[in-house]
């Protein structure tokens, strides 16, 4: 996503409300998440997997190719399609394979692993990328990757329990907490994929191979830390995790609006990686609480419950943008946002309050 934006800032010549327009329906198949599952629930994980990859595979191709804010969106789309489909499965296909101790533990494995591989991704855009030019190959070599990827999910145990029967929809009252969380890391994530790179680029003009850099320093941070986390997450419990996520990034988001010196901005753009990998206690907190039969069509909700802010916030602080012509409003704004979600985190409930 990061080089994305010095693609679409410097090749294509995106402005900050063309930002805000583009993002926001790339976004909306993440809104109509919870629908689109409902129509493929009884479709076994890893068949479904596989095909929406392969989608997502011919968006990212895709992009090798265009040169208009029309092809962005349309191409973003086709990828967003896929990525949004695929969000829900993957977590779902975890924990399904996973036995109960450690899940926490599993995640951050697999977050370890898609580390290793953005990791590699960004060494070669910093290696080679001295200009967004050299981004159009890489899209390229990103979907042909991807579209890998899809076969081998085809080739995932579809054992499931026989006794489960997955509902299309849900949107309980126990999962409450989860699904206002999930809205609100929607609102923080989308601050800061849309408009934090942004900043970087557009105001203070970060090539493409320092953005690389950066990608690969959260890649080696992922590496390291996200176990670790995970087993955290596993230890102290959910609760705790969230609250010193939330409570740190109301400090960064903070900094990033006051703050002019461009390393340290830097600084706290990994800091906000590092700290996104506590979302994994998000996940967790839901299978504790949710009948089995619940957790692929919940995941699914909370992408759309994700992806109601995703669509709105890049509009909303593309115009705050454009109005007030000044960034710092917009990480306030997140600022808020976090602090918001240290206060949701406390009413979260073990999984015996509710069992």
């Amino acid at each position: 996503m990061a080089i994305y934006t010095n693609f679409i800032t410097d090749d294509i010549g995106v402005k900050p409300t063309e930002l805000g327009i583009i993002e926001s329906i790339r976004e909306t198949p993440g809104f109509l998440s919870a629908f689109l599952a409902a129509l493929t629930m009884q479709i076994p994980s890893p068949i479904l997997g596989g095909i929406v990859l392969i989608v997502m595979s011919i968006g990212i191709g895709a992009f090798s190719q265009i040169h208009t804010v029309h092809a962005v969106i349309f191409w973003a789309v086709f990828w967003s399609i896929g990525f949004h489909c695929w969000s829900p499965l993957q977590p779902a296909m975890v924990l399904s394979l996973t036995k109960e101790e450690g899940k926490a533990k599993r995640l951050g494995q697999v977050t370890r692993i898609r580390g290793i591989a953005a990791l590699l991704g960004m060494g070669l855009v910093a290696l080679i990328g001295k200009s967004s030019e050299v981004l159009r190959p890489m899209f390229l070599t990103a979907g042909i990757a991807i579209a890998i990827s899809g076969v081998l999910v085809f080739f995932v145990s579809r054992k499931t329990d026989p006794s489960i029967k997955m509902p299309r929809l849900t949107m309980k009252k126990k999962y409450r907490f989860y699904y206002a969380l999930t809205f609100l890391e929607g609102c923080r994530k989308q601050i800061f994929i849309t408009f934090a790179i942004y900043v970087l680029v557009k105001v203070f003009g970060t090539p493409v191979n320092r953005i690389a850099t950066l990608m690969i320093i959260n890649g080696t941070i992922t590496l390291i830390f996200a176990p670790i986390i995970g087993r955290l997450v596993d230890r102290i419990g959910e609760r705790p995790s969230l609250s010193i996520s939330n409570a740190s990034l109301i400090l960064v988001f903070i900094g990033y609006a006051l703050v002019k010196n461009i390393n340290v901005l830097y600084v706290l753009y990994c800091m906000d990686s590092f700290l996104y990998m506590f979302v994994v206690a998000q996940t967790t907190y839901l299978n504790k609480i949710a009948l089995p039969e619940d957790v692929r069509p919940a995941l699914s909700m909370g992408v759309t419950m994700n992806h109601i802010a995703a669509v709105i916030v890049p509009l909303v602080g593309g115009l705050i943008w454009n109005v007030l012509d000044r960034y710092d409003v917009i990480f306030y704004g997140g600022s808020v946002v976090a602090l918001v979600s240290f206060i949701v985190s406390q009413f979260l409930w073990s999984d015996k309050d509710y069992k």
